[in-house]
């Protein structure tokens, strides 16, 4: 894949984790709905139990969360042997609070933390923990990378979270959120087997982000990722078009693409608020020589309140952004 579509998945990589629900009350009443059972709803209840007794409700998810508290989390479950005990842990509701503080902590990278809270959920096969997983696998993998450490070792995270979304996406193809992952973690599998897979994948990571934002109608996250995707491509030079085009893969004139980015990201707006979203905007628009409306938007990225490590990010890009704009 050329230069300029990495920068865009490392763009992709930084959007809002938390920032819209990560999962939909109606994905979680599909697999209630789904899988009920009595011996499931006796196995829910003894799961509530164990929480009232340590303690671990929705006030911890706020995040001045130490390991302590998480310590006080329910005990991790044995991985059960057999395809009758493996289905059942497939069907087994996980539990909402636990999930929502795994997200938190993702959100703003507290990647131990996050990995610790899921192990309340070892050996589980549910979609929900599996994508879940990944991303905690592709969170490590990226904090080595940064590193220059250990390439075994970050290879080796890359593969497991694609095969765990992966697996997610086989239980369970309408996980809006599973999508979502898979085309960041499509993206880095492709870099770790290759420059030739790099460039076959360009197609299919923008129809994992179409498809998320077919099964998220409500969730502007995975519409700042397909925006950030068209806004890259159409920033593709001649030859780097050229190359993709020879991979087979799908590339939009520069015109086009710049179109459907503003296009996606006006949607995101419409739902959340986010750094990231506004400083893409800015940017789109500014590459559509409209710069006094950039500018509206980049300043809004420098002035909003960060909700997650993506936001902080992206304030300091649009902060130096606005500091060229001055000079």
């Amino acid at each position: 894949m050329p230069l300029a579509l990495s920068a865009a998945l490392r763009l992709a990589r930084r959007v809002p984790i938390a920032a819209a629900p990560l999962t939909t009350a109606s994905s979680r009443t599909h697999y209630r709905e789904r899988g009920r059972s009595r011996q499931q709803e006796q196995q829910q209840e003894q799961q509530q139990e164990q929480q009232r007794t340590c303690g671990c409700g929705r006030g911890a998810v706020a995040l001045g969360l130490t390991v302590a508290t998480l310590s006080q989390l329910p005990q991790q479950r044995d991985e059960p042997d057999g395809p009758a005990a493996a289905a059942a842990l497939t069907a087994v509701e996980p539990d909402d609070h636990v999930l929502d503080l795994v997200d938190q902590l993702s959100a703003w990278e507290r990647i131990d933390e996050a990995k610790k809270a899921l192990r309340t959920f070892k050996g589980s096969r549910h979609p929900e923990v599996l994508w879940r997983e990944g991303r905690i696998r592709y969170l490590q993998a990226e904090r080595l990378k940064t590193s220059g450490q250990q390439k075994a070792l970050h290879d080796r995270l890359v593969a497991e979270g694609y095969a765990a979304v992966q697996l997610a996406l086989q239980l369970d193809p309408s996980c809006g959120r599973a999508h979502q992952w898979m085309s960041i973690l499509r993206h880095a599998y492709a870099e770790v087997r290759g420059p030739l897979h790099r460039l076959r994948c360009v197609d299919h990571i923008r129809e994992d982000m179409e498809r998320a934002v077919q099964l998220l109608p409500h969730d502007g996250a995975p519409r700042t990722m397909l925006g950030m995707w068209f806004y890259e491509v159409s920033q593709l030079n001649w030859f780097e078009r050229q190359a993709v085009k020879a991979g087979g893969q799908t590339v939009p004139a520069p015109s086009e693409g710049l179109r459907q980015a503003l296009h996606w990201l006006l949607e995101a707006d419409a739902l959340y608020n986010s750094c990231l979203n506004d400083l893409m905007l800015g940017k789109t628009l500014l590459a559509m020589s409209d710069p006094e409306r950039a500018r509206t938007y980049v300043e809004r990225a420098a002035r909003r309140a960060p909700r997650e490590q993506s936001d902080v990010k992206a304030q300091l890009e649009a902060t130096q952004l606005l500091q060229t704009w001055s000079d």
